[in-house]
């Protein structure tokens, strides 16, 4: 019995079909590879926020972030106001097309986180991308825990007389 060997036809053929089946596999990964981008930095943010909110409570100093768009991406830092100007972050590169807050578009957001805790502006921020077919919102209130109670959320630390704990 003599064995056939494959012709460079065949093999040509062959090589094509597995090319064409690994670019369908990777054009999926590289969807969900960008999706997953775009939840991570909205993610990365909200946790920013909340950092800094934190660290104007804890310094006892008011901080300013500014969320903007410079042509081509849209950036986010965070400066303290009291002296010395620190930087805590780096500052942060979103991939997002779009921002709006409460459905208003502008280049510049101005966020003023104060030593009470406070955080202006309070709103929803809704995101976009041109790669993503949903846009993700981020409700600043509920981000922060003001959706009930008096509105605001009680920082920094607690007194022994103020805690329900009993002994």
């Amino acid at each position: 019995m003599r064995s056939r060997n494959f012709s460079l036809l065949e093999i040509m053929v062959g090589i094509a079909l597995v090319l064409i089946a690994a670019g369908a596999i990777g054009w999926k990964m590289q969807d969900m590879i960008v999706k997953k981008r775009f939840k991570g930095d909205l993610e990365r943010l909200k946790s920013r926020v909340l950092s800094i909110q934190a660290l104007a409570v804890n310094m006892q100093a008011d901080w300013n972030g500014i969320l903007k768009f410079d042509g081509k991406t849209w950036t986010f830092e965070a400066l303290c106001l009291d002296p010395p100007r620190a930087k805590a972050f780096s500052p942060m590169t979103l991939h997002v097309t779009d921002v709006l807050l409460d459905g208003k578009k502008q280049e510049t957001y101005s966020f003023q986180f104060f030593s009470s805790g406070e955080v202006w502006p309070c709103g929803t921020f809704e995101f976009r991308s041109r790669y993503v077919e949903q846009s993700e919102k981020l409700d600043l209130p509920a981000i922060l825990g003001r959706m009930s109670g008096d509105g605001m959320k009680k920082l920094g630390p607690v007194h022994p007389d103020e805690t329900n704990v009993s002994p």
